[in-house]
């Protein structure tokens, strides 16, 4: 299975890329922890979300780009909790 990532980028942006169950479940990183990782970018989202929610002019194209990975990072905590059960 392939699953997208969001890595951060020295452009401060993010981009997309696919890693396989291999690589999570191999290494120091377990099904465990990927999870707990995906939760707290999820987390980490939802601030932004109500912070950019809480400007003057907050930038709607920016919060819907944000919910959709929210929803993205969600999707693929069930996957991987189902996988794993």
């Amino acid at each position: 299975m392939i699953l997208p990532v969001m890595l951060k980028t020295a452009s401060a942006g993010t981009e997309m890329a696919d890693i396989t169950d291999s690589h999570i479940l191999g290494g120091n990183m377990n099904l465990q922890s990927h999870i707990e990782t995906l939760k707290q970018r999820h987390a980490s989202l939802d601030m932004r979300i109500t912070e950019e929610d809480h400007r003057p002019r907050p930038d709607d194209e920016q919060i819907v780009r944000m919910k959709l990975e929210k929803l993205r990072l969600k999707d693929q905590m069930e996957r991987l909790r189902t996988q794993s059960a």
